[in-house]
């Protein structure tokens, strides 16, 4: 998962939240997104959300 990718981020299978990632932080597991839509800014906990690839069929 990087910079500018467009990403999904789900909880047991449901996306909860998708947007592009803006910030990672690998020591303490997060991952800051800005969500598609309105634009706010979301942290996201990587034990709590699988975050992966924006599915586009999601639409």
């Amino acid at each position: 998962m990087w910079l500018g990718h467009q990403v999904q981020a789900r909880v047991h299978g449901v996306v909860h939240r998708a947007g592009t990632v803006k910030t990672v932080s690998t020591p303490w597991g997060v991952v800051w997104i800005r969500e598609n839509g309105l634009g706010e800014r979301d942290l996201l906990d990587l034990q709590e959300y699988q975050v992966q690839p924006e599915d586009p069929d999601d639409g």
